[in-house]
């Protein structure tokens, strides 16, 4: 029997859309703009590896008791470099009496090579600036980010884990 792997990130965004109090205080730390000037700032420039660049991703994750977890994910990184930071803005759908509920998250993220299907896939690992211990690796695509396991393989089920650029 196949077994069935689903990463530590997987339950924490699936484990239940009404209960976030806890990660609902990183939100208070600084306002939305200013956090990310702060990520954006933190991020160190040399002119060697090219221009900066914004490139963000935009979907709907599946949730296990609420309509979805839209994922809002900008990433900044210099041309030519594989690593940079980004912000998250995760909101889940009429998750509090029917309130949608945003948690943000910023850090910073880099580049791993090969998964499970493909040794040569591009695999975006974002490390959490608050929670040290947690990363997020997403396959990317042309046009598109899709949420691995931990041990970077496809999460098997046939609904949609993949948010997809915004041009």
């Amino acid at each position: 029997m196949k077994r069935w792997i689903i990463p530590v990130l997987l339950a924490a965004l699936t484990a239940g859309c009404g209960n976030r109090a806890e990660k609902k205080a990183t939100t208070d730390v600084l306002p939305d703009s200013l956090r990310i000037f702060t990520v954006v700032d933190s991020l160190a420039i040399n002119p060697d590896l090219g221009e900066l660049q914004k490139i963000r991703y935009v979907g709907l994750i599946p949730a296990a008791d609420c309509p979805g977890i839209r994922y809002d994910l900008t990433l900044w990184n210099q041309a030519f470099s594989g690593d940079g930071v980004y912000a998250l803005v995760m909101t889940y759908i009429e998750s509090d009496d029917g309130r949608d509920i945003s948690f943000y998250y910023s850090g910073r993220w880099g580049t791993l090579r090969g998964d499970v299907d493909d040794p040569d896939a591009s695999i975006c690992q974002l490390y959490d600036n608050e929670r040290s211990q947690d990363t997020y690796l997403l396959r990317r695509g042309t046009d598109s980010l899709t949420l691995l396991t931990n041990d970077r393989q496809r999460i098997d089920s046939p609904l949609n884990y993949t948010i997809t650029r915004v041009k």
